[in-house]
């Protein structure tokens, strides 16, 4: 499992709710840059990506997803 270091805590948690075993994952960190359109707000900068994440986290366990 790849992913950026922001979204290692929900993409791990769905994989293992999807009954993944046995893996490793790597964090990423990357400056990046902020997306175009209504994404830009999203990805403004890396506290708001923190924010978006930790939003993503609750919502995912409130449906049941992770």
């Amino acid at each position: 499992l790849v992913t950026l270091d922001l979204y290692t805590r929900r993409a791990v948690a769905t994989a293992r709710k999807q009954g993944w075993e046995d893996f490793f994952w790597v964090s990423a960190l990357a400056k990046g840059e902020p997306a175009h359109g209504y994404k830009a707000l999203q990805t403004y900068s890396r506290l708001t990506i923190f924010c978006y994440e930790m939003a993503a986290m609750g919502y995912s366990r409130l449906r049941g997803w992770v």
